[in-house]
């Protein structure tokens, strides 16, 4: 009985454990670029960060995912508030970007923002598109990467960006509701591109 009783205790013990469990990230303040510090990881792995993140609400799964696969180095920017991002080589693919909000206590992943290596579309290949006609089916003949480049869904709808060859940013902004009808198209410079993450205005883009 009392074997029993010491078993239930180092039970316990190691739930308790493991539930409060929260990886220590290394912030780095200088100028180095962060997608040295993290490994390269393979165009299945990242499909995999992406189901992660897709299954549930909030980040906080796909952040201890990240750290217990090595990607733990993250930089940080200080506007209003201070944000904290990595980025993750995809191989021969491109570049993941990661934004983290929360404190120590309690990090989770609030953006994730995909970057090819070399952009296959140019900005004027979305000139075509139209406003209140077009849908998500149209924008992805256009960017075939279109599945990683979702940033953010919310009561305001979908929104897409998309890197081109021509070094601009195309941001599209999606209806909400089944069929993704776009409602507004822009084309952006990459410096100031993202202001939608708060504070953001301009990131090392590599």
């Amino acid at each position: 009985m009392d074997l029993i009783k010491i078993l239930i205790v180092i039970f316990l013990i190691v739930v308790h454990v493991g539930c409060n469990y929260n990886p220590k990230i290394e912030i780095i303040n200088d100028e180095v670029y962060i997608g040295e510090e993290n490994g390269v990881i393979t165009l299945t792995e990242l499909d995999k960060i992406y189901e992660i993140y897709n299954r549930g609400f909030g980040g906080d799964k796909l952040f201890m995912y990240l750290c217990n696969n090595n990607i733990k180095k993250y930089k940080s920017l200080v506007y209003d508030e201070e944000i904290i991002y990595t980025c993750i080589k995809v191989e021969n693919v491109g570049v993941l970007y990661v934004y983290v909000g929360g404190n120590e206590s309690d990090y989770r992943v609030v953006y994730l923002v995909f970057k090819e290596n070399n952009p296959l579309c140019k900005s004027d290949e979305f000139d075509f598109l139209t406003m209140k006609e077009s849908s998500i089916k149209d924008v992805s003949n256009i960017d075939k990467y279109l599945k990683y480049n979702t940033l953010y869904t919310s009561f305001t709808g979908t929104i897409t960006m998309h890197f081109t060859s021509d070094n601009k940013i195309v941001r599209i902004s999606y209806l909400n509701n089944d069929s993704d009808i776009i409602s507004n198209i822009e084309c952006l410079d990459k410096e100031n591109s993202i202001t939608l993450i708060k504070g953001i205005n301009n990131i090392d883009w590599h």
